[in-house]
């Protein structure tokens, strides 16, 4: 075919995976969780939702979703469970 190069130029792909890379915090997190509509929850079922965390990130997580409002702490040490106050209230 008369135009085509029998040859793609070569591209430097070096950085496109890091271009492409978002680094997901834990604002991220909290509210596409929340945007899940999740009445009662705990840090487990969190973690199933976010499966590349630790119980130490979702402990972190959760307690500043707790100070803004997102989430309504109940209870205490291993029995925690959290609601989602502003969707079911």
């Amino acid at each position: 075919m008369a135009g085509i190069p029998s040859r793609l130029p070569a591209v430097d792909t070096s950085n496109l995976l890091e271009s492409c890379r978002k680094k997901v915090g834990a604002i991220d997190r909290i509210r596409y969780f929340y945007n899940l509509g999740s009445d009662n929850f705990n840090r487990k079922d969190y973690m199933r939702v976010h499966k590349n965390i630790s119980t130490a990130t979702a402990s972190r997580d959760l307690n500043p979703g707790v100070e803004t409002g997102f989430f309504k702490k109940q209870g205490t040490n291993n029995q925690t469970t959290y609601r989602c106050p502003l969707l079911f209230e």
